[in-house]
């Protein structure tokens, strides 16, 4: 999780930091992403450091904020399973599974390829 230095920054500066993470994790694998990526520089990749522990520490932020994402997403408008039936209800899944895709591209990415293509870091499960 994040230092708590990370949720006093303003609300703007902790969306800044977070969309760069998202955009260099979704564009490379845990392996190559760097935070010295997407413009940070050696200066910004120090101040990282104040907001998380590592690179594993921030790549474990991400994919709980997917999956907190993901909650609220199909959270919504839920069907009852006794009345849409198994099949009515796998379609509503697969149609909101669709629509949360294009709603969040990088941060899919992002959970694919870390159930994939085995990139969750060692020691996070």
């Amino acid at each position: 999780m994040p230092k708590p230095t990370f949720f006093n920054l303003p609300p703007e500066k902790r969306e800044q930091i977070l969309q760069l993470a998202i955009a260099e994790f979704a564009a490379n694998d845990y392996e190559s992403a760097s935070i010295a990526h997407r413009g940070a520089g050696r200066h910004r990749q120090r101040q990282f450091y104040q907001y998380f522990e590592d690179k594993a520490d921030l790549y474990m932020y991400l994919l709980d904020l997917l999956a907190e994402k993901k909650n609220e997403f199909f959270g919504f408008d839920h069907p009852d399973l006794h009345h849409v039936g198994v099949f009515g209800y796998l379609r509503w899944l697969a149609q909101n599974g669709v629509s949360f895709e294009l709603a969040y591209p990088k941060l899919t990415r992002i959970g694919y390829r870390a159930l994939t293509a085995g990139t969750i870091p060692p020691g996070i499960l």
